[in-house]
């Protein structure tokens, strides 16, 4: 069971569980005070929303925590939900925050009121030079269809799963973390990142002889007409199906004879020129 009373203060990505605080009722006040002037960028978790009156006499709904000395209010409006994101997909992971007020009615006597949205643009700002450098810090946040949606920096990216371990039946974790790779995308598109090109590839040393036979899976098929073929675990041969004597679909085995190699294919898989059987 985790720990109710830890906070994770880091500008690594949300949800990153680096720099471990476990704070007393003394500490939490000290901490928060200066927390609040340096617009430190703190991790909390989230269980549910509540409405909740104000000192102006307003009401706002907020998602909260309690991390056993305090209380964590986090408004919906400074949730930075996106258009698609329930309140309720906060709850999963370690949320990130600077302290926006104290100032709120509860009856307890120490409430932290959070601002995500202000945290996620200093992750950002924070991590600009990584992201030049296309090296960043990630965090899983939600499993979706062929990808995993991660927090890298403070920016939204999609991992997709075939990048996430040069061992393909590897899987992934909610709240897992670990460094990646941002890989080049088209302008307005979604930031992708890769964690198995972070990684050295652990088939990488396998040597091919010119005119060796091998076998493999076809796995992908190009647009220009030539197919990938894993014939181990991290290694991928591309394969010309001009003289092969039928054309395999998807999953089928094949047999193929390597003429040559090129340790230069994209995103560091290393790519054979070869001819079918």
């Amino acid at each position: 069971m985790e720990n109710n009373r830890l906070f994770y203060v880091n500008v690594l990505a949300e949800g990153a569980k680096e720099g471990e605080q476990v704070l007393d009722h003394i500490k939490v006040d000290l901490a928060a005070r200066a927390w609040k002037r340096g617009n430190t960028v703190v991790h909390y978790k989230l269980y549910g929303t509540e409405t909740l009156e104000m000192k102006d006499g307003t009401k706002k709904e907020m998602l909260f925590g309690d991390v056993g000395v305090a209380k964590i209010y986090l408004p919906l409006e400074m949730a930075a939900l996106d258009p698609k994101q329930r309140p309720s997909d906060l709850f999963k992971y370690w949320v990130s925050g600077v302290i926006e007020d104290f100032d709120i009615k509860d009856t307890g006597n120490r409430v932290l009121v959070m601002n995500r949205a202000k945290a996620l643009k200093i992750l950002k700002e924070r991590n600009a030079l990584k992201l030049r450098e296309r090296k960043l810090y990630a965090v899983i946040q939600r499993e979706l269809i062929g990808a995993y949606l991660v927090n890298a920096g403070g920016y939204t990216a999609l991992l997709p799963k075939a990048y996430y371990d040069w061992d393909r039946d590897k899987k992934a974790r909610i709240g897992e973390e670990f460094p990646v790779m941002v890989l080049p995308s088209r302008e307005g598109a979604p930031m992708i990142v890769s964690r198995r090109d972070a990684i050295t590839n652990p088939y990488a040393m396998l040597n091919l002889n010119k005119n060796a036979e091998v076998g493999g899976v076809l796995t992908r098929m190009n647009r220009n007409g030539t197919f990938l073929v894993e014939i181990t675990k991290g290694v991928t041969v591309s394969v010309d199906p001009i003289n092969m004597r039928r054309i395999p679909e998807l999953g089928d085995f094949v047999t193929i004879r390597i003429i040559g190699n090129n340790h230069s294919g994209p995103y560091g898989v290393f790519e054979y020129a070869t001819d079918a059987i």
